[in-house]
């Protein structure tokens, strides 16, 4: 019974320092859009929801997390074409507002 209570005392001291830091450990437990963050570095996994209507630079919706792509956003589409509905891997930095400033997209691989 001690271990377990140890155990969920780290756990809750984890998320605190997270929260603290302005980062989060994981979101989201049923695949579809789970960020993972280390400090401002940020991996989300999800569905691309909404895209820009002209071109790639804009606000997008993936997995439910607003992402801003930007001109030096590398997007990496050789598994195929970037639209709504494909599922996309996205690193970037955590921003103040919540959202993510993405420095790379990927489509992802269906396999």
């Amino acid at each position: 019974m001690q271990f377990f209570r140890t155990k969920r005392l780290v756990v809750a001291s984890a998320a605190a320092l997270s929260v603290a830091l302005g980062t989060v450990a994981v979101v989201g437990g049923n695949g579809v859009g789970e960020v993972y963050a280390q400090e401002n570095d940020t991996d989300l996994d999800g569905v691309v929801e909404a895209m820009p209507a002209t071109g790639m630079v804009g606000t997008w919706t993936v997995g439910g997390k607003t992402v801003q792509v930007t001109e030096a956003t590398a997007i990496d589409q050789e598994m195929g074409a970037l639209a709504v509905g494909v599922p996309v891997e996205v690193e970037g930095t955590a921003q103040p507002d919540g959202s993510i400033l993405a420095s790379e997209i990927e489509v992802a691989d269906n396999r």
